[in-house]
């Protein structure tokens, strides 16, 4: 999914510098940071404290390539300190099951998107059914039943251009 942002073709809006900016939602220790475009600016958030420390010990390997910009403590509905209009791309992966409010989660994502910006998205939270009761307990953070779809519907902006979805 995320080979997409590599490609010269692609009209992400960039910033005024001229740089592709990126923000992961809940991006633990850095997991998807090989797959990032050289030269993008990447902005980090997770809801849990200890991932800034494994994200930052992570990145030492893509720090020539990807401009490292910071860390945000919050959950995907509290994108506060990030201003409007200022995200090329949001990365979205299991993220919004451990949203308390997917709606306000996905709107507060529109706000933070450029005109033009696009969200890839990968979720794990079609049916309860497909995961045992001990993942669920063990997993308490994760609301597996969410149905960010419908979501979506409700809101009125599934069929904006800005999804991306595995």
């Amino acid at each position: 999914l995320l080979k997409e942002l590599r490609d010269p073709s692609l009209e992400l809006p960039l910033n005024e510098e001229d740089e592709l900016v990126l923000l992961e939602l809940n991006a633990g220790g850095g997991t998807n940071m090989s797959y990032l475009p050289d030269g993008c600016i990447y902005i980090a958030t997770d809801h849990w404290d200890e991932a800034k420390d494994y994200l930052e010990q992570n990145f030492g390997d893509s720090e020539a390539r990807i401009k490292y910009d910071r860390f945000l403590l919050t959950i995907p509905e509290r994108l506060t300190s990030v201003p409007d209009s200022t995200v090329s791309a949001v990365l979205c992966f299991h993220s919004l099951c451990s949203s308390s409010n997917v709606n306000l989660a996905l709107l507060e994502i529109l706000r933070v998107l450029r005109p033009g910006g696009k969200m890839y998205f990968i979720e794990h939270v079609r049916s309860k059914k497909t995961f045992s009761k001990i993942w669920i307990t063990q997993n308490e953070l994760c609301l597996a039943d969410v149905r960010v779809g419908l979501s979506l519907r409700r809101l009125q902006i599934a069929d904006r251009d800005c999804w991306v979805q595995q």
